[in-house]
This record gives structure tokens, C-alpha cells and sequence, in this order.
């Protein structure tokens, strides 16, 4: 599918090789000789203070609770063995290097917006309303992980995901997706990253949307 891969034998050299080069993505095999892959997950996070690569778990079964683990360690995503095509497709796509050569907002789904509600200042008051409220949950969601409430965790990460995916920002609702899903299943361990990535996106979508707005309101 046209990527490009080196194959390790083990945590130690996972780590190795990144020292070596850049990597955009890991898939981590979960047991490996000498440091496994949780163990060499949690050493990536040590290493990388920021653009780390992205971690996809590569697991024997699809077991909850090693899911859990995975999330928990700080990797990204999980593919259950024997790994299918679409779904290491579907893994590789949500990669950030995958979406950042892509905008913000797909301006196709905004457009479409335009025409299910029929008037443009019509989208413009609510991406004004979208953009008041967004703030508060990204705060709400920073409290609530660091006072280790999943439950709060969830319910802001569910509010951003649908309210912005109406407007095209379909990596912020997939990150906010991928949030919500770490609280459900408690591995907040892992999430600080993700919301570090939401929060990055969050201004990119809010300067494409701010734009938008003032295009339909001068229109």
C-alpha cells in the first residue's frame, strides 16, 4: 500500500531504531523477547517529548481488557492478529503525519451543511455557537483528566466529536472518537497525548472555521 517498513526483533531495538532515524508510525507486537512492547511503548513517551511516531498495538486476540493495556501504556490504536488489510489501512489513516499534509476542514461537508439548512448565516451562527462552546469542553476535558474523572472524560470528548464532524473536521471528531473510547474502557493513563493532538487541531479548525464565517457573512 506503499509504505515502507523495518522489521526489529524486539523492544531494545524498537528503541534502537528510532534513535537511528524518524519513523512516522510503530506497529508494536505486544510479546517480544528481552522488553515487550508495553514496556518499549512507555520509553517512546520517555524519549519523545513531542512528535513522537504513532503507536499501533499488534496484538494476539482482541481481548477488552488487552486493549485497555495497550491504551493505557500510551499507544494509539490496536490491531488484533491476523491483521486485516482494511483495517491497517483504517490504522495508518489515522495517523497524524497521514492527515497533516490534509486541511483542517473538508470543505465539501461544509458546503453540504450549506445546503441541508438552506442559508449561509445560518451556518455562520452555528459555527459562532461551535466556537463559543468548544473552549469550555477542551477545558472541561483537561480538569476532568487530570482529576482522573473518565466519566467526564467521556461525556466532553462525545459533545466535541458530534458537534464538530457536522462542520468537516473529521480529524478532531475522530481524536475526540478515540478519547472517548479511552474513557469508556478507563485508560486515561494514555489519553494525555491524545488531548494534546485535539487541542492542537482544535485552533487549526477554529481559524479555517473563523474564516468560513466571515465568507458567508460578507456573501
Amino acid at each position: 500500500i506503499g509504505y515502507r517498513a523495518d522489521v526489529v526483533a524486539n523492544g531494545l531495538e524498537v528503541l534502537e531504531a528510532l534513535r537511528q532515524r524518524t519513523y512516522d508510525v510503530v506497529l508494536m507486537d505486544i510479546q517480544m523477547p528481552e522488553m515487550d512492547g508495553l514496556e518499549a511503548t512507555r520509553r517512546i513517551h520517555r524519549m519523545f517529548k513531542k512528535n513522537r511516531p504513532y503507536i499501533v498495538a499488534a496484538t494476539a486476540n482482541a481481548l477488552q481488557e488487552e486493549r485497555r493495556m495497550c491504551l493505557a501504556a500510551g499507544m494509539d490504536d490496536h490491531l488484533s492478529k491476523p491483521i486485516r488489510m482494511d483495517d491497517l489501512i483504517a490504522a495508518l489513516r489515522k495517523c497524524p503525519a497521514a492527515a497533516s499534509g490534509g486541511p483542517a476542514l473538508d470543505r465539501a461537508a461544509l458546503d453540504q451543511l450549506v445546503v441541508n439548512l438552506g442559508e449561509r448565516e445560518v451556518v455562520a451562527e452555528l459555527i459562532t455557537v461551535f466556537l463559543s462552546d468548544a473552549p469550555k469542553l477542551l477545558e472541561s476535558l483537561r480538569g476532568a483528566m487530570a482529576a482522573g474523572d473518565a466519566q467526564e472524560v467521556r461525556r466532553a470528548a462525545h459533545t466535541l466529536k458530534s458537534s464538530s464532524a457536522p462542520f468537516g473536521a473529521a480529524v478532531l471528531s475522530e481524536l475526540c472518537g478515540r478519547l472517548e473510547e479511552m474513557a469508556r474502557i478507563g485508560a486515561l493513563e494514555g489519553a494525555s497525548g491524545v488531548l494534546d493532538r485535539v487541542e492542537i487541531n482544535y485552533e487549526q479548525v477554529r481559524n479555517a472555521l473563523e474564516s468560513r464565517a466571515q465568507e458567508f457573512t460578507n456573501a
